[in-house]
């Protein structure tokens, strides 16, 4: 069923189920009217009707909720397709909150509010429909008063939302903090300042507590004043409905349905004004989400065969610096000849990793160029740089499945080739079905290395790739990484003479 179709039966189950409420309404009013003129066939008459225009109402609101659940489902799932889309290609810091709670607001106050406001129209709508064929005062003074929940909503609107943005940014200052002090407990209990942390967070905790009820606090006092507003209105329509019977101008009857039906204009006015307040705090997550799903768009699907033949790649004057500060790099020209294997060394802080980075576009240089075959890397569409390089960082990269799954990386890469990049790192002894999560360190970096061996690209960059690895198996893994077909670029703070020996060409940076 397509969206439309789907669209217009939710449509058509709402009208059906808002027109039942309606009915059931005037019903109840005929109902004791016939009691009040002691008519019985006609009282069993109006009864069996109620009880259908129930069973009606029923069937139609299962169905509108099956849709509303079909039609929301299948949206959120388009808004997770498309921020992951933008997260995974962006250099833009990803949010995990855009996953779970932000999608679930997204969820609960846009997408199934939009279809609870066309509900509570709806109802409202023949609500008035069926009050007019009752009497027409009592519809114009129970409108009147109606309408007064959302004038409070009108005021109070910019209010909440104030509230709500100052509310969300906190909570996000606050994850932070959280996520900053665990990520350094071991750090923080060395130096044996977890009292002083514990009232730091105390500090933070009751900030963050102190906007929760500010937010809350606006949003009862709305809610308080919508519900008194309503409750004004049904003594209205008591007062001036009571006058009506006593001159004869309406029937009890048509007082208790009038009473019915203002529950289904008070009330869902109440709830399109709590809805579209829910909604407006909502729009600064929604704006986030439509900028990612356009600008999404713009990380086009990577495509093209990935070139295996060696590549060369140079920088030309090539300088950097984080935030306009001292130069790591300054005017370094060097080029990385088709096929060979190089070595990059130097102490801390002299740019080999920053130089890594620049090497595979994670970084834009200040100065300078980075060129693949003569070709500016600057001028590479988005994602089109890893049909050449390939980059394996310093930290690595393992996720919850198995060694196997974890040298594969979603590839289609047969099990002899997995077996053989394993022994390959001197991993041979290890079950390729275990989970790579409970390797440790250096063998988490040794299946990242081995991953890496498989279906290499033109030019592999590796960033300290022996770093928590012993003498014996750096070598053993060095000289699997200059065996490559490809240009390699191999970067390094310690390396003796016998690995050195294996690379074409040396390059020291310095300070």
């Amino acid at each position: 069923m397509t969206k439309y179709i789907k669209e217009t039966a939710l449509h058509l189950c709402l009208l059906i189920n808002a027109a039942s409420i309606s009915l059931q309404g005037l019903l109840l009013g005929e109902i004791v009217d016939t009691l009040t003129k002691l008519n019985g066939s006609l009282f069993c008459e109006k009864l069996i009707w109620f009880f259908v225009t129930i069973l009606l109402g029923m069937l139609s609101g299962i169905i509108s909720r099956k849709l509303i659940c079909s039609l929301t489902g299948e949206k959120i799932k388009t808004i997770r397709k498309s921020i992951f889309h933008f997260d995974l290609r962006s250099k833009e810091k990803y949010e995990i909150s855009d996953y779970t709670t932000n999608t679930d607001m997204i969820y609960s106050n846009v997408l199934l509010a939009k279809w609870n406001i066309f509900s509570c129209a709806y109802a409202v709508v023949f609500a008035i429909i069926a009050m007019i064929r009752v009497n027409f005062i009592l519809l114009i003074v129970g409108m009147l008063l109606s309408f007064s929940p959302l004038l409070v909503m009108k005021a109070m609107g910019n209010t909440v939302q104030r509230k709500v943005n100052a509310y969300m940014e906190n909570v996000q200052e606050y994850q932070s903090y959280v996520i900053e002090r665990l990520d350094g407990k071991h750090e923080i209990n060395q130096y044996r300042i977890t009292d002083m942390c514990e009232k730091e967070h105390e500090q933070k905790a009751q900030i963050l507590e102190q906007k929760r009820q500010k937010m809350k606090e606006v949003s009862n006092y709305t809610n308080i004043l919508n519900e008194t507003f309503g409750n004004i209105s049904f003594f209205a329509v008591m007062g001036v409905g009571g006058y009506l019977v006593l001159r004869g101008m309406v029937s009890a009857g048509g007082i208790i349905t009038v009473i019915q039906l203002m529950n289904y204009t008070v009330e869902p006015l109440i709830n399109i004004a709590n809805f579209l307040k829910e909604k407006k705090g909502c729009d600064t997550i929604a704006e986030k989400f439509d900028r990612k799903e356009k600008e999404g768009v713009a990380y086009p699907e990577i495509t093209g065969a990935q070139v295996t033949e060696p590549q060369e790649i140079s920088v030309d004057n090539l300088s950097f610096s984080y935030d306009n500060q001292d130069m790591i790099l300054k005017n370094l020209s060097v080029t990385f000849e088709r096929g060979k294997k190089y070595l990059i060394r130097g102490e801390s802080g002299t740019g080999k990793s920053t130089l890594g980075e620049l090497l595979e576009g994670g970084l834009t240089p200040t100065g300078g160029t980075v060129k693949i075959n003569n070709q500016d890397i600057s001028k590479f569409s988005d994602g089109y740089i890893y049909q050449y390089v390939r980059k394996v960082n310093q930290k690595a990269y393992v996720y919850s499945a198995s060694i196997g799954e974890n040298i594969k990386f979603l590839r289609n890469v047969p099990e002899e080739e997995v077996q053989k990049a394993l022994k390959d790192v001197s991993l041979q002894h290890l079950d390729s079905g275990q989970l790579a999560t409970e390797a440790s360190g250096g063998e988490q970096e040794r299946i990242t290395i081995a991953r890496s061996l498989i279906d290499p690209p033109g030019i592999v960059i590796y960033d300290e790739p022996t770093a928590a690895l012993d003498e014996k198996n750096s070598y053993q893994i060095m000289e699997k990484i200059t065996e490559l077909n490809s240009t390699v670029i191999c970067i390094s703070h310690n390396t003796s003479k016998e690995v050195e020996n294996l690379f074409d060409e040396v390059l020291t940076l310095s300070k």
